[in-house]
């Protein structure tokens, strides 16, 4: 209900992502876009190209079904699953499109992956990030100083109240 339309516009995900980075050096900079391929705009390729031109990398992980499937609505324990609907109120049928996620990956210098069910899904996706060259953006240094005047302090202290106590002039 928070959103005011239904479907993806991947063009408006890739273009937030692009004003998010800072500008002054776009390399080491890589997006994943995760989706069901499903574009209502068009214009997802052209932004990616844009964004390899300045160093990004674009990889493109597809979730969903390549024959169609409902999207369910997690309800409560004991209530039963519901799927989402259209503002008309029919259901929404999400089919996997592998193509333009593949063609998004290839114009942003990146690759696709295709997530599933199965266990190991995610290691091809973690073992390309792994892959890429690595680079620390900002280190800090900090010291820590453990204050240790506070014997001092006493000692001085004891040596002071010492010399109200015992008089330094001998008695006539």
């Amino acid at each position: 209900k928070m959103i005011p339309t239904q479907g993806t516009v991947l063009s408006s995900a890739i273009n937030t992502a692009l004003q998010s980075f800072a500008a002054e050096s776009d390399k080491h900079k890589v997006i994943l876009l995760v989706s069901d391929g499903e574009d209502h705009d068009g214009k997802a390729i052209e932004l990616s190209k844009k964004a390899a031109n300045i160093g990004m990398i674009i990889n493109t992980i597809g979730v969903g079904s390549k024959t169609g499937s409902l999207i369910p609505i997690k309800v409560g324990k004991n209530k039963r699953n519901e799927y989402k609907r259209n503002v008309k109120g029919e259901l929404i049928n999400s089919v996997l499109n592998e193509n333009i996620l593949k063609d998004i990956a290839k114009s942003g210098n990146g690759e696709y992956f295709l997530f599933s069910n199965s266990a190991n899904s995610h290691i091809e996706i973690k073992n390309s990030i792994n892959g890429m060259e690595k680079k620390t953006i900002s280190t800090h240094q900090f010291s820590e100083y453990e204050d240790r005047y506070q014997s001092i302090a006493f000692m001085s202290l004891l040596c002071f109240i010492i010399g109200f106590v015992y008089p330094t002039t001998p008695k006539e």
